[in-house]
């Protein structure tokens, strides 16, 4: 399926049913030897199957092959969509740890002490520190 003119000819196939090599090449801009050939490949994958009318040989999809062929990349897809989030995951975190490490929190900023939440330094108003810690 990494051919585009082998996907053409998959969705002619899927449009109009049992079609001829020399109808899907009169749709497609390649010659009917190469569509003979892309149909060589799609039968041996075992996604289409031909058979003979009178002296025509007619081609059509295996819906059976495409469901499971579909329901393969669906997995492998799925799965690559779990590895990238694990990723993300791990980039984040290194994210993190770099931010911590130029800028290095003191446990009371990690523990999100009441200073720290409202953006200033933990100190004490001017009056409690000028009279020893007792403001009156």
């Amino acid at each position: 399926m990494g051919d585009a003119t082998r996907r053409a000819v998959v969705e002619l196939l899927a449009a109009g049913g049992g079609r001829t090599a020399t109808s899907l090449a009169g749709e497609l801009p390649v010659t009917r030897q190469a569509v003979v050939q892309h149909l060589a490949v799609l039968r041996e994958a075992g996604l289409v199957e031909s058979r003979r009318v009178g002296r025509d040989v007619r081609f059509e999809l295996c819906s059976q092959a495409l469901t499971e062929t579909a329901a393969w990349i669906a997995d492998v897809a799925a799965q690559w969509d779990r590895r990238l989030a694990v990723i993300a995951e791990i980039a984040e975190t290194a994210q993190v740890e770099a931010v911590l490490s130029e800028n290095p929190a003191s446990p009371a900023e990690l523990s999100g002490s009441p200073a720290t939440l409202s953006g200033g330094p933990a100190t004490a108003p001017r009056a409690v520190r000028e009279s020893g810690g007792d403001a009156r």
